[in-house]
């Protein structure tokens, strides 16, 4: 059973990030506030993600044999 123990130190996926909590509760300010910058980092994170996927679809359509 050892080697099930090893299991959790692989490395995360990079798409998962570590849960944030803050130390006290939020106001419904700092809460809304929260909120809008997280809005805001997933609209930046999927823009970036779309340039990296038209980034490697164009290449792929350049050379059709080439496997990854």
């Amino acid at each position: 059973m050892a080697s099930s123990m090893n299991h959790k130190s692989q490395a995360p996926d990079v798409e998962e990030t570590p849960d944030i909590i803050p130390d006290r509760p939020l106001t419904g300010k700092e809460a809304e506030e929260d909120y809008q910058k997280q809005l805001g980092l997933l609209a930046k994170q999927n823009e970036e993600y779309e340039k990296a996927q038209k980034k490697s679809s164009s290449s792929s359509t350049k050379n059709p044999d080439r496997r990854i």
